[in-house]
């Protein structure tokens, strides 16, 4: 039995195109096991495939940030009602150390 090829490609729609030539004349019906190859990825790219969902509505981006602005706010006015100790100086102390 003869070594199986392990070629490169990429896929687009019903068509691979590969890297190199396959060595079989044009037209072979040939056997093909697929499997994705895993891309090195920098930062940017990791942050795009996390948060590429909102890249293109920047008005829900906004919506959202604003609305998470509003419940930080809300937060410490509730734990000030709460610790009337707590103030300017010790909003960025950990919780149970007094300043």
């Amino acid at each position: 039995m003869s070594e199986v090829p392990s070629l490169r490609g990429v896929v687009h729609g019903k068509i691979i195109e590969l890297e190199q030539d396959a060595g079989f004349p044009s037209g072979q019906p040939v056997s093909v096991f697929v499997r994705p190859v895993e891309v090195p990825r920098t930062l940017g790219d990791s942050l795009k495939r996390s948060f590429g969902g909102w890249a293109e509505d920047a008005a829900a981006i906004d919506e959202y940030l604003k609305w998470n602005r509003q419940q930080r706010k809300d937060r410490r006015r509730f734990d000030g009602a709460i610790n009337p100790r707590l103030t300017a100086s010790a909003v960025n102390c950990p919780r149970g150390v007094d300043p």
